[in-house]
């Protein structure tokens, strides 16, 4: 059995206590404190007590605590923003994509056999219209068995080049490179919806500044959900969204709004310089074709007078002598707008659904009853079959 004194076991119980109760980040700072104190004490007996303790304390200054908003926003910044599939899910992609390939094929061969059963049908209608005589039939009648021709003619081109392009993709290389890639898109695609939707039984409960938030991600509206008793600004729920997607590792659902804006200016640049691009072509070749060009025409201006909408009577077109009301007068101060100025647009953003208050979420899950019980999911027909079995 060991023994301590009593001030080393007042010092077992104050760490075990701060380490209990106390996050690491609190503790870093309570160190510093304590060891602050310390050295004073240890200094205070020194000569030169004004000038340390002044360094002591401009070192041991704790930087400033950061907002709420921005909480776990470096973490996931420094997140890998695509999907990373284990091995059962490789296996589920790579049976997906032959099924997608499959399934495509399988319907490009019933379109073509859909297709060639409407040639078929065309060239029918095409033998009996062409058989017509003529000779005691008026002329509108035979013009009009001209046009049916031309149309069902036209009809049979249409459908022999639809032919063609099928044919050009289940019966090419190039073709068939084309429907795997497609086949493995859609594969992908599917792989991540199925993660995704099993984040409807995965959920977060953080602490904000206005309240306690319950959140979890519903992948069929595309939404974080939250259930919370009081009103949460977006600012707070960004943070609650990035709580949830560090806990679940799900980057790739969450869009940080200053990476948004880069993206958006990067391609208002791009846009900006092929304009540019286009205007000095443009500008080029008419400097090099100035003299081929036809002059413009200015239209000659109206020497009548054009009233604007204020001052005619409604539906009428007379001038109206009274004033005009005064919200129908254009303010330039208000409406004016500069053309040329750069607004940033996020192109994708987070979406928060508020679902009510906590009592309205249930913790527990529901059944499928169908799923336990197979006589759920018997239908009326299974039933007499069964009990035809039985007799």
């Amino acid at each position: 059995m060991l023994f301590f004194d009593k001030e080393t076991l007042c010092t077992l119980l104050t760490i075990f206590f701060l380490t209990y109760y106390f996050s690491p980040e609190k503790l870093k700072q309570f160190y510093a404190k304590f060891a602050l104190v310390a050295s004073k004490e240890e200094i205070n007996n020194s000569e030169n007590v004004d000038i340390n303790v002044a360094l002591l304390e401009e070192e041991s200054e704790s930087e400033p605590e950061a907002k709420y908003e921005d909480k776990y926003l470096e973490y996931i910044k420094k997140m890998n923003q695509d999907f990373i599939f284990d091995e059962k899910e490789k296996e589920l992609e790579k049976y997906k994509s032959n099924e997608f390939f499959l399934l495509a094929k399988n319907e490009a061969y019933e379109r073509i056999k859909e297709i060639k059963d409407k040639l078929g049908y065309i060239e029918i209608q095409l033998a009996e219209y062409k058989e017509y005589d003529y000779c005691n039939i008026d002329n509108d009648l035979k013009k009009t068995n001209e046009i049916i021709i031309k149309r069902l003619t036209d009809e049979g081109l249409e459908f022999e080049k639809s032919l063609s392009d099928i044919y050009n993709v289940v019966e090419t290389s190039e073709g068939i490179n084309e429907l795997n890639k497609l086949a493995e898109e859609k594969a992908i695609q599917f792989v991540i919806d199925d993660r995704l939707d099993k984040l409807k039984n995965n959920f977060v409960i953080e602490k904000t500044p206005l309240g306690n938030v319950l959140m979890l991600y519903n992948n069929k509206r595309g939404s974080f959900e939250y259930y919370s008793d009081n009103t949460i600004p977006y600012r707070y729920l960004e943070s609650v969204g990035r709580k949830y997607v560090k806990m679940f590792n799900c980057r790739p659902i969450y869009f940080v709004m200053e990476e948004e804006l880069k993206n958006y200016e990067k391609k208002l640049e791009e846009k900006v310089n092929e304009e540019k691009e286009k205007e000095s072509k443009r500008k080029q070749y008419e400097e090099e074709n100035k003299n081929n060009l036809i002059p413009v025409v200015e239209p000659k201006k109206n020497v009548f007078a054009k009233f604007k909408s204020y001052n005619k009577e409604a539906g009428t077109g007379h001038v109206n002598t009274t004033a005009p009301p005064k919200n129908s007068i254009p303010n330039n101060k208000v409406t004016e707008t500069n053309s040329n100025e750069k607004v940033l647009l996020k192109e994708n953003a987070n979406r928060y659904s508020y679902e009510g208050k906590f009592s309205n979420f249930n913790f527990l899950k529901k059944i499928d009853r169908k799923v336990v019980d197979k006589k759920y999911a018997m239908s009326f027909a299974d039933f007499k079959r069964i009990q035809e079995v039985k007799k």
